[in-house]
């Protein structure tokens, strides 16, 4: 079945209802890898999420939409308006980084179109109580660019920081989770991906993270937004 081709575990569906486009399913528990994940204790979970990414995006599952990087971006782009109209301190440097990723966009190397999951953070997995690996929400699956997803997993150690309250976050913990990640997933798919392309989709990530917290008001919104348009200034290090 999916969940044993793709090495992780899947929560028993219960219903489906078409009028919301909703699965219920039975309670799965574990523990998010963000609660464990720190300076030393990120290879393992790091390894086993970039296998079921390359497994995923390996799979031969039929899937009605898909997502263009030109779709992406348009939609950031809009954002990245709004969020400049609640930040102005921000617009500026928001612009920039929507300039750069249109000039850039013409040169990646053309898509390697895939099934992607389309919301990937560490927040979707678990690890269970056999230290398996859990997987979780399938509303945004779809077929796409692959280093789509992968660019989400590099981004989220930025992101959690907040989530979890935290002030500082190790300054080689987000580079130390993406090698280790990457290697995984590269040794299990049967594909290239350019760290040019990732790096793309991270720069559009980050904007795309901003926006959300601003317009969800979460916690230290502003501080988040700021932190993250500032990386997204910035040449993204996946190594």
């Amino acid at each position: 079945d999916m969940a044993s081709a793709l090495g992780v575990q899947i929560a028993r569906p219960l219903g489906y209802s078409a009028a919301v486009r909703a699965v219920w399913q039975a309670e799965l528990s574990g523990i998010p890898p963000t609660d464990i994940i720190d300076a030393g204790n990120y290879e393992a979970p790091m390894t086993a999420i970039g296998h079921c990414l390359a497994m995923l995006h390996a799979a031969d599952l039929p899937m009605q939409k898909s997502i263009t990087r030109k779709e992406r971006l348009a939609d950031v782009h809009k954002k990245s308006r709004k969020l400049g109209q609640m930040l102005p301190a921000l617009a500026s440097d928001l612009e920039a980084i929507i300039a750069r990723a249109q000039s850039e966009l013409t040169s990646l190397p053309p898509v390697q179109e895939t099934v992607i999951h389309g919301d990937v953070h560490l927040g979707q997995f678990l690890i269970t109580a056999d230290n398996a690996l859990a997987l979780f929400d399938f509303d945004e699956w779809t077929r796409g660019d692959p280093a789509q997803d992968l660019a989400g997993l590099i981004v989220d150690p930025h992101v959690s920081k907040f989530a979890r309250n935290k002030t500082e976050l190790n300054h080689t913990l987000p580079s130390d989770v993406a090698r280790v990640f990457l290697a995984s997933y590269r040794s299990h798919a049967g594909w290239t991906l350019r760290n040019a392309t990732i790096a793309w989709h991270a720069r559009v990530q980050l904007l795309n993270k901003a926006y959300r917290g601003a317009i969800q008001l979460e916690p230290r919104w502003r501080e988040k937004a700021s932190e993250l348009v500032a990386l997204a200034t910035k040449d993204i290090q996946l190594e």
